[in-house]
């Protein structure tokens, strides 16, 4: 084979990891709308992972092994200023939704509940990850490399994403209180308040300058 087919046929399947990268994201999305349609169907019961018709549908949703990629995909989408679905906010009522569901019957809905404060989790670091870039980059030097094109516009920015990050923090310090708090009230199984403690000290981490952000390791 000649050089010209390796190149050819390495840029085919750039081309091609990148098409299905989004395919996975465009169809997660419309598996979380379609979950909230059947949910909106009865909306006083949140859903199972054990239901027999969308029990399956949820845990696609949900389990941590699918919505944590699909939130690092919206994020590097969003730092690469492509306009995508609003996977963090569509998210984010089904996090409310399993701890309440949680809060009123820990037993049923322990797995849910697990998946869904990963999931939070993962968003927080997440946006923190794409404050500090979006930090970074209006840091730099302007176009011309002698300095900051707006100095007074990027001064205004910058303390913009200081507030941002400050209430990130404040989200991280918040969700593990609500985590330990539930962990100490013993609602947990034994496996699912040590999964739970991972979480929520996965949130108070001091921060690492020197190494790759990881997010939370789902089941």
């Amino acid at each position: 084979m000649s050089m010209r087919h390796v190149l050819l046929a390495a840029a085919f399947l750039l081309v091609a990891g990148s098409c299905a990268a989004a395919d996975e994201f465009s169809r997660y999305v419309a598996d979380m709308q379609t979950l909230e349609r059947l949910q909106a169907q009865d909306a006083a019961v949140a859903i199972r992972y054990d239901d027999a018709k969308n029990g399956n549908l949820l845990r696609s949703v949900l389990q941590p092994l699918r919505a944590i990629p699909m939130l690092e995909a919206y994020t590097e989408r969003q730092m690469n200023g492509e306009i995508v679905a609003n996977v963090p906010g569509m998210l984010l009522p089904l996090v409310h939704r399993y701890d309440q569901a949680f809060a009123a019957a820990p037993a049923r809905y322990e797995a849910e509940y697990l998946d869904s404060i990963e999931d939070a989790a993962a968003m927080q670091l997440f946006a923190k990850k794409a404050l500090q870039e979006a930090e970074r980059k209006l840091s730099a030097p302007g176009p011309d490399g002698t300095g900051k094109a707006d100095a007074g516009r990027v001064a205004s920015t910058l303390a913009m994403m200081h507030s941002l990050e400050n209430l990130t923090a404040s989200g991280n310090t918040l969700l593990a209180a609500s985590i330990r708090q539930k962990i100490a009230q013993k609602m947990l199984s034994r496996e699912g308040a040590m999964r739970a403690r991972h979480v929520a000290d996965s949130l108070q981490a001091p921060p690492a300058t020197d190494r790759k952000h990881t997010a939370p390791t789902g089941r």
